[in-house]
């Protein structure tokens, strides 16, 4: 599909495709692939600039977006909101090459917008340690520890934030502070993205999983990185294992993250200790509870 600068409104759910086309120079560069119901109308803005798929299950349209302009630049500042930290990284999407690094604590407590405008004091650092202008950064990429609407540009549900972010406009608001273009995906799937792209898993498919805080997961498929209709294809921890177990943050019970995250393996060896089991914990951790972190 040739890549065109359209762009969409509603609830279109994209994903990232990093081809190489003629349309483009034959350069990597991040575009949107979004598939919508053609029950849905079409937008005239969308005209001259859609493949039409059928399948034996449903009539789709695929659409080549690039990335709220962003795409004639190579240099994008990557943010990792953590729930200690929040780290930027000014990065060259053709080469993977890091000119820039930057951390600060997050300070979730604060509320999100605080937690925002450390993003854009971040950004601000990152261009003055750089050397390079906000005239030659693209744009910003978030990753965002939860669920997300990539095409409204919102975090869904933070689970391990107080107040869980709920609708929180992060794209819009993180955009208006820096003057740069910004795009949201989960954090996980971010990882999974740059592993494909410049990591081991150049030239597969594949499955990524991140352990933390929280658990979490990504796929490419076919070359592609597959967000599903919700951007949430790959999520592994909160797929429920024990409907009688273990209250987890997102408020179900039983998730794989309740079981098998950082938190959750110390919370289980404390308990293991007090509870006075047979273990070496207590005596490696010199009796001392406060010493079993994750």
């Amino acid at each position: 599909t040739e890549n065109k600068s359209v762009f969409t409104k509603g609830g279109f759910y994209p994903r990232f495709d990093l081809k190489a086309s003629p349309a483009n120079g034959n350069r990597s560069l991040p575009i949107f692939q979004l598939r919508v119901k053609l029950t849905e109308p079409l937008s005239t803005n969308l005209q001259n600039s859609v493949t039409e798929r059928r399948s034996a299950s449903c009539q789709s349209i695929s659409v080549s977006v690039k990335i709220l302009g962003m795409a004639d630049k190579v240099r994008y500042i990557g943010i990792d909101l953590g729930g200690t930290n929040i780290k930027a990284a000014l990065v060259n999407t053709e080469t993977g090459e890091i000119a820039a690094v930057q951390s600060a604590p997050t300070n979730s407590r604060d509320g999100h917008d605080a937690v925002i405008a450390t993003m854009a004091k971040l950004v601000d650092r990152i261009s003055a340690e750089s050397g390079f202008t906000r005239d030659e950064i693209g744009g910003i990429g978030v990753g965002l520890p939860g669920s997300i609407d990539i095409a409204k540009g919102t975090s869904v549900f933070l689970t391990n934030f107080p107040g869980h972010w709920i609708d929180v406009p992060v794209r819009d608001q993180l955009s208006r502070w820096t003057g740069l273009p910004a795009s949201l995906i989960n954090d996980a799937r971010a990882m999974t993205l740059g592993e494909w792209k410049f990591g081991a898993g150049r030239g597969y498919d594949i499955a990524c999983l991140t352990l933390g805080t929280g658990i979490g997961g990504g796929l490419v498929i076919n070359g592609r990185l597959h967000l599903g209709p919700t951007g949430s294809a790959g999520e592994l921890g909160h797929l429920s294992v024990d409907i009688n177990g273990p209250q987890c943050g997102c408020g179900n019970r039983g998730c794989i993250e309740s079981f098998a995250s950082g938190p959750a393996i110390s919370a289980m060896a404390m308990k293991a200790v007090v509870q006075g089991r047979e273990t070496r914990i207590a005596e490696m951790a010199g009796g001392d509870l406060n010493r079993i972190t994750p």
